[in-house]
């Protein structure tokens, strides 16, 4: 069972993912009307996921490269068989950050924001 992360012909795979958090914003505005005590809605469809993928890397290497590939400026594509429900095309969005994981100095921690997009 794997996760990768591909674009054009170049794929990352880490060795777990550790993290996924969504946030899925409502695009409902408001009215306020004269008169009125109660405002007024205009109903929309929700927007797309955002939010951030922990990736694990066991060297620093692998990690590093991730870092170099996904601070590219490409669409990425998400498959996972552990986890289906977080795949996706996505670009990235906000910060990326890479550390060493704390309980294990083998292991590199890559947190990269993103923001899910239409295939």
């Amino acid at each position: 069972m794997t996760t990768t992360i591909s674009s054009g012909g170049t794929t990352i795979t880490p060795t777990l993912v550790l993290g996924h958090a969504t946030e899925q914003a409502a695009q409902a505005v408001r009215h306020d009307i004269i008169g009125q005590s109660l405002p007024s809605y205009t109903l929309a469809p929700d927007r797309a996921r955002s939010g951030s993928h922990r990736l694990l890397f066991n060297s620093v290497t692998l990690a590093e490269a991730a870092r170099v590939f996904l601070s590219s400026k490409k669409v990425f594509v998400l498959v996972s068989t552990e986890i289906p429900q977080i795949g996706m095309t996505f670009i990235r969005d906000g910060a990326m950050t890479l550390a060493l994981d704390e309980t294990d100095e083998r292991f590199w921690l890559l947190t990269v924001g993103y923001q899910e997009v239409a295939a």
